[in-house]
């Protein structure tokens, strides 16, 4: 993931930004700053309340520069932004109020498959991503004819068409992988990954990628996870454990909850291009941007964003 750019404070520093601060009233930090910045940017500027509106979205890495340090960045992604909501809640600085009046921070993170936030995933100033990620968040519930059209150029009967064709597309990316989201649950919940294990853009254990599972190549990896577990015992019950975890989220949240948003984008090229014949990269290329440009923020997937935000100033 790429480091933030840009200002950066230690998060002492930034408590006391926040409670000086004339410009902003809203202050939101996530992992990254990849789709991020610019997801919960538009959350709150849907907003009605004006003290919503009036937000500044930081990366955790902006906020949590060593002590000590007059220069540099903290750490990015989910682990830093915890404990930096646990740090600032400790201090009491999740909100202050000036002459400018009240002003908040909150903290963003992925669902994942990890656990790791549920013990704050009910606190006012917190929030989990209803889908996986921000970008599955983004591909969930845009408007997937308009993204269509902005991708290969086509009009929006012929892009009804094509996403017709489709089918189910995110669904059947979930049934695809079912066996790699099993195997990457374990592997993120563990306290470090094995070396040479990781699960970005595409799985490492089906064929092409997005073939049947090769068995080679999920012994490859279950070994892998085997010598850091101890034992093949215990794979079988991390496995057992992650389908339980998956079932539980797909049933309250949907089948295709559980795919990484970044995973979508070169799926959506595997399935879209025989039909259209577009070039090489241009539909994973530009599937993000063009999922995310027709996204209603107004819509009712974002009421429960929105209204968290509004509860912070009422």
């Amino acid at each position: 993931m790429a480091q933030a750019s840009g200002p950066s404070w230690t998060l002492t520093g930034f408590h006391a930004r926040v409670r000086i601060a004339k410009d902003f009233h809203l202050f939101i930090v996530t992992e990254g700053e990849e789709a991020d910045a610019y997801f919960y940017d538009q959350l709150a500027r849907s907003s009605i309340l004006s003290d919503v509106q009036a937000v500044k979205v930081y990366p955790v890495a902006q906020i949590t520069r060593p002590q000590g340090s007059l220069v540099g960045l903290g750490l990015s992604g989910k682990p830093s932004v915890i404990d930096a909501y646990a740090a600032t809640k400790q201090a009491g600085a999740l909100s202050a109020s000036n002459s400018g009046g009240k002003r908040a921070i909150v903290f963003c993170v992925d669902r994942d498959l990890t656990n790791t936030h549920e013990v704050h995933e009910g606190d006012e100033h917190f929030i989990v991503t209803h889908n996986r990620d921000v970008e599955a968040e983004i591909f969930q519930n845009a408007d997937p004819v308009s993204a269509v059209q902005h991708i290969v150029s086509k009009d929006r009967h012929d892009a009804a068409q094509l996403v017709n064709e489709l089918g189910p597309w995110k669904v059947e990316l979930a049934r695809r992988w079912r066996d790699w989201i099993v195997l990457s649950a374990v592997a993120i919940r563990m306290p470090s990954a094995p070396p040479n294990v990781a699960w970005g853009d595409v799985s490492l254990i089906n064929e092409k990628p997005f073939g049947p599972v090769d068995l080679a190549l999920r012994q490859i990896f279950e070994d892998k996870l085997i010598a850091k577990l101890g034992s093949k015992r215990q794979l079988e019950l991390k496995k057992t454990e992650a389908r339980r975890n998956i079932r539980e989220l797909q049933s309250a949240r949907g089948q295709g909850s559980v795919v990484k948003g970044k995973w979508y984008p070169r799926y959506l090229e595997e399935s879209l291009q025989p039909l259209c014949g577009t070039k090489k990269g241009r539909i994973s290329g530009y599937a993000l941007v063009a999922f995310s440009a027709t996204l209603i923020y107004e819509g009712e997937w974002a009421r429960r964003y929105v209204d968290k935000f509004d509860a912070l100033f009422q």
